[in-house]
């Protein structure tokens, strides 16, 4: 039997380099394909007094070994051994490349002009709904008739303040007026002044007659009042002393004619005092100048020195307010 010689392992062998074959230009790469992953490399353990055998060597083929398979060990490419500084066998290690496409700045400018026509949207709701202060200091139309009534009101105001404006009435002098007998009671002229002084102590009084006409004289006699101005006049008074009956005529004007003006009332005396109102039909007092009181027949005088002459006149004031 033949004995089996050891076999003397192959001395190692300088692996030679890979060559790199060329290889097209490769097509562009989507990020999931350039991430390759790679698997680590395995080494066989070492037994103590087995000779090293570099992976180079472990891959040549043995002479014993048939040349189809020698051939295809050959054929087999190497793989170098990892770099130090990277990561060991068992961890392994991933390598990504990822681009990431730039980031269009449309939308940015979509979401700015988006937000501005929200803002103004909302100042324009806001305006409508709460309106512009110069709206609402225009009257609305339908409030444009009740408007006027405010200014009627006003215009039926100014005579009002017109009137009291006016001057009170004030009396300045009498004067007597007998158109028929101009001479008559001559004698007490000087007294006239006594009917407006305001004091009813005073008084101007006529001659007495036979009978209330004057004794046949004349037709009539007027105490002309004038006014220091023009004034509203609201009421007039006579006050006389000792008399009853008689007739005369109380009138306003603005001229001294005993036969013109405003006659208020035909009065006769039934006291020492006689009161005339001088408002007109609307309520509102007359503006006058003059106060004419008209006598057509004298009173009876209750004390005379004449028993057979008993009709006279005796006025201490004439009041005019």
């Amino acid at each position: 039997a033949e004995v089996d010689e050891p076999v003397q392992p192959a001395q190692p062998q300088q692996p030679t380099p890979p060559q790199v074959p060329v290889e097209p230009e490769p097509e562009e790469e989507t990020p999931e394909e350039r991430t390759q992953i790679v698997p680590p490399i395995t080494q066989e353990p070492i037994t103590e007094g087995q000779p090293r055998v570099t992976a180079a060597a472990a891959q040549q083929p043995s002479p014993d070994q048939p040349a189809n398979q020698r051939s295809k060990q050959r054929a087999a490419p190497l793989i170098p051994p990892p770099a130090p500084d990277e990561p060991t066998a068992e961890e392994g290690y991933a390598i990504q490349y990822t681009d990431e496409p730039q980031r269009s700045t449309l939308g940015r400018w979509l979401a700015g002009l988006l937000l501005i026509a929200v803002l103004v949207g909302a100042v324009v709701i806001g305006f409508q709904f709460l309106g512009s202060p110069e709206e609402e200091e225009q009257p609305p139309v339908a409030e444009e008739p009740s408007e006027e009534p405010p200014a009627e009101e006003e215009e039926s105001e100014e005579p009002e303040e017109e009137t009291e404006d006016l001057p009170a009435p004030v009396p300045a002098s009498v004067e007597r007026v007998v158109p028929d007998a101009p001479e008559l009671s001559n004698e007490y002229e000087s007294d006239l002044p006594a009917i407006v002084d305001g004091n009813q102590a005073t008084a101007w009084h006529t001659l007495t007659f036979t009978s209330p006409q004057f004794g046949g004289f004349a037709s009539n006699l007027a105490l002309v009042v004038e006014l220091e101005e023009k004034a509203p006049i609201s009421e007039i008074s006579i006050a006389q002393n000792q008399g009853s009956g008689g007739a005369f005529t109380v009138a306003v004007s603005n001229e001294p004619d005993p036969t013109g003006g405003v006659t208020l009332t035909d009065g006769s005396f039934t006291g020492p005092e006689y009161t005339v109102d001088a408002h007109n039909e609307d309520g509102e007092p007359i503006e006058a100048r003059y106060v004419i009181i008209n006598f057509t027949e004298l009173p009876t005088l209750s004390n005379t020195n004449s028993p057979d002459r008993p009709y006279g006149l005796r006025i201490s004031e004439i009041d005019v307010n």
